[in-house]
C-alpha cells in the first residue's frame, strides 16, 4: 500500500528513439542483453509505504497528534503512527520525504519465433512455434540479418 502526496512521474519521452539507439548499440556489441534502463520514476514529496508478502496480512494502525475523527493523511508528518495489531507477513512500513517508491525498467527482448535461427553459421531451424525457446540473436546476427534485427525490441522487465 502506498499513500503519497506531491506525486510526479518523470519519464523518457521518446521511447522509439531509445529503442532504436539501444538495439543499434546491441548490434555493435556495445550493449549487453542484461542491461536495463529506467524509463519512468514515481517521485513523491511524502509517502507511507506498507509492504506485505501475503494477501491475508492485516494491519490496525494507531495515530496520535493532530488527528481528527474520521480520516487523516498517513503522510502528515505531525501524526505519529503506530501498530495496534498486525497479522500475516508484514515486511515493513516506511515513511519518508522525497521518496521514489516505483520505477519502470525496460530491457532488450526478442521475438522468439518467425526468424531463422542460426547456430555456428548454419540454419538450425526456422522457428515458428512460440513455445520453442530460442536464444536472442547475437550482435553479429542482428547486424547481418534484417529478420534477426527486427526480432529485437525494448519491453518492460517483469
Amino acid at each position: 500500500m502506498i499513500q503519497a502526496d506531491g506525486v510526479h512521474e518523470p519519464q523518457i519521452g521518446n521511447i522509439a528513439k531509445l529503442n532504436h539507439d539501444i538495439v543499434e548499440a546491441y548490434k555493435l556489441g556495445k550493449w549487453p542483453l542484461g542491461w536495463k534502463v529506467i524509463v519512468k520514476l514515481t517521485r513523491t514529496a511524502n509517502a507511507v509505504i506498507l509492504v506485505s508478502q501475503s494477501a491475508q496480512a492485516k494491519v490496525e494502525m494507531s495515530a496520535s497528534g493532530d488527528v481528527q475523527a474520521g480520516s487523516f493523511k498517513l503522510t502528515d508528518a505531525s501524526v505519529k503512527l503506530g501498530f495496534a495489531h498486525t497479522s500475516g507477513d508484514i515486511i515493513r512500513v516506511d515513511r519518508g520525504q522525497e521518496v521514489t517508491p516505483l520505477f519502470q525498467l525496460v530491457g532488450i527482448h526478442w521475438k522468439s519465433w518467425g526468424w531463422p535461427f542460426f547456430r555456428e553459421g548454419r540454419l538450425e531451424r526456422f522457428v515458428a512455434d512460440p513455445a520453442v525457446p530460442v536464444p536472442a540473436p547475437t550482435p553479429g546476427q542482428a547486424r547481418s540479418d534484417p529478420n534477426a534485427a527486427a526480432a529485437l525490441y525494448l519491453d518492460l522487465v517483469s
